[in-house]
């Protein structure tokens, strides 16, 4: 035989070899100390030391990715499979993307991803049984892939929505790496999904960080890595290659990736298109893509049926709705294919409402405004440095002067001004010229707004009772440019994201991860029926519950928290999305009772 017959990827009829079952469900825990992990909040992206930390482990790991891929690594000490779920009848299957963030949320998803669905539809009530199958579309844990987080934010919520199942009926976890799995370099991810492990009631069978799901009736699901969205190694190209000569005539994959390349066309969607055009080339045909990264639901349908649908709603801060476009044109084998977005979770207009929360950034962010509140003394002191001295001192000087006075103060006012220039125009989120009036603006506005606070500060020192003034005078300007500046960088995204949209990409991202919000979270249950026929059902919650009682007395294989308050539920957000076995996809025309964007009615 041939290393090349050697290295083929062979097909795994499951389940076969499974991993040891463990021979006890977990011990119910009776307090949160034997939990066994710690419930984290959201992750407060704008807490200055969550800022740098993020910062080093992306810097590292674009190094990781440059000279230790380790997707390569796999490929040498693994055996390529596919797993085999072709011979049963029908197969239930999730899909989420997303995870790891704050306890409640991904909790609150986990709990119905290890559970029936019994559903209000507008047709009448609607059963969705537990999936055979969960497909992780990306980004497990958030912010850096720590061992210690991914107990925390991923195994842990999910051990304790689904702590065991039976041996006989477990179901089984597949995982592709988004971004922040690949801070490391992708060593826990590997250690977690790809060593035949559990994670609660769910058992990995991947070894690699990509693989291929044979599913009945000639479907496929593909999950390709994308590392940082750099390019598909040429392993990953060869295991697919052999993948795609399995192919039948009229097979249909459903393709995976970690980013919605569609949305991205200079790079991301060239890198797609090229493994679609090289590897599957006419032996097969993609009707579905399914990604995460942004933390929403929004489905596109191509002219020819084809479905794109962004399901990152797992458990990570919302990303806005309004802002995705209404049409795309995709270059697919050198044909313009159109798209139309057919429905987003939450709303359209919801997704407007929210963004007013940014306004709110300190308040939501209090070690960022401490930071502010910093950054403004430091800058007031430089900025009041420059007008003349009088009897009093530097206050009494500033309160001579008045904001005109600060303005004029030659080389303080110039020295300020660079700085806050040179500092916001390198963080404005565009390019060229823009970039330069907006970090500008950005820069103007902070320093018009300080020079109206130091008046102030000079006032309180001159009300404020001898033995204490200068402290209140200072802590004044620390307070207020805490509260003031922060508020003014919310507006500064507000507006970014409300003029400039997704050009400001990173602006428009920070106007929601600066709230993180926790509401709106969704997934997908799909369905592959026994006359071949996909059928997508999309699951939102409205609002995550706030509150859980550990529930120490219960049936081993029970969930560990319940909600207290809130009740936790979930609802289709638009009709199912039905793929025809042998033509194009309805778009759930059966079902009544959604409006025209394919919004669920209120």
């Amino acid at each position: 035989m041939s290393r090349a017959e050697l290295s083929r990827p062979h097909s795994v009829s499951l389940p076969a070899g499974p991993a040891p079952v463990p021979d006890d469900c977990p011990a119910r825990p009776r307090s949160e100390r034997e939990l066994g992990f710690v419930r984290r909040p959201m992750v407060r992206w704008f807490d200055p030391g969550q800022l740098a930390g993020t910062a080093f482990k992306v810097a590292v790991s674009g190094l990781f990715g440059a000279y230790a891929d380790k997707r390569e690594i796999q490929a040498a000490l693994t055996d390529p499979v596919v797993h085999d779920y072709a011979e049963r009848q029908e197969l239930w299957f999730d899909y989420v993307a997303d995870t790891g963030d704050g306890f409640d949320p991904t909790y609150a998803v986990a709990r119905l991803v290890a559970a029936d669905l019994d559903l209000d539809a507008p047709a009448g009530p609607l059963h969705l049984p537990r999936a055979d199958l969960l497909v992780l579309g990306g980004d497990q844990v958030y912010p850096t892939a720590k061992k210690t987080t991914y107990d925390d934010r991923f195994s842990g919520p999910f051990k304790a929505a689904l702590p065991c199942t039976a041996p006989e009926g477990h179901p089984h976890l597949y995982a592709i790496p988004g971004n922040h799995d690949w801070y490391d370099g992708l060593a826990n991810f590997l250690r977690l999904f790809c060593q035949r492990r559990w994670v609660g009631g769910w058992e990995t069978r991947q070894e690699r960080s990509y693989f291929a799901l044979k599913l009945p009736s000639g479907w496929w699901l593909w999950a390709i890595d994308v590392q940082f969205d750099a390019y598909v190694d040429e392993p990953q190209l060869e295991y697919f290659s052999e993948v795609a000569t399995q192919l039948g005539e009229g097979d249909r994959i459903i393709l995976c990736s970690a980013k919605p390349s569609w949305l991205e066309q200079a790079t991301s969607h060239g890198n797609l298109e090229f493994f679609e055009r090289k590897v599957i080339g006419d032996r097969g045909r993609v009707a579905v893509n399914l990604s995460g990264d942004l933390h929403h639901y929004c489905r596109y349908q191509g002219d020819g049926g084809r479905q794109r649908i962004t399901a990152g709603g797992g458990g990570a801060y919302l990303y806005p709705t309004h802002l995705m476009p209404e049409r795309l044109a995709l270059d697919e084998g050198g044909e313009q294919v159109g798209y139309r977005r057919m429905a987003t979770f939450p709303s359209v207009a919801r997704s407007k409402r929210l963004r007013w929360g940014a306004l709110l950034l300190p308040f939501r962010n209090r070690r960022f405004a401490v930071l502010m509140g910093c950054v403004y003394l430091v800058l007031g002191l430089l900025l009041g440095s420059g007008t003349p001295g009088q009897a009093g001192g530097l206050l009494d000087a500033i309160d001579s002067a008045g904001f005109n006075g600060l303005l004029r103060g030659g080389a303080s006012t110039l020295l300020v001004g660079g700085v806050l220039g040179i500092a916001l125009v390198g963080y404005a989120s565009l390019h060229g010229p823009a970039k330069l009036v907006l970090g500008g603006l950005h820069a103007l506005a902070h320093l018009l707004l300080l020079a109206v606070l130091l008046p102030l500060a000079a006032a309180v020192w001159t009300l404020a009772p001898a033995g204490v003034r200068t402290v209140l005078a200072f802590a004044s300007v620390g307070l207020a440019g805490g509260i003031a500046g922060g508020s003014l960088v919310g507006l500064y995204l507000l507006l970014a994201h409300a003029f400039m949209g997704r050009k400001a990409e990173r602006h428009t991202n920070e106007a929601f991860s600066c709230q993180h919000l926790m509401d709106d979270k969704s997934f997908l249950r799909l369905h592959v029926g026994p006359g071949g026929t996909l059928t997508i059902y999309p699951v939102g919650i409205d609002r995550v519950p706030r509150n859980w009682r550990l529930v120490p007395d219960g049936d081993p294989g029970a969930p560990w928290f319940e909600p207290v308050g809130d009740p936790l539920g979930g609802h289709l957000v638009e009709a199912p999305v039905v793929v025809a076995a042998s033509q194009g996809s309805v778009d759930g025309a059966a079902v009544p009772g959604w409006t025209g964007d394919g919004n669920a009615p209120s």
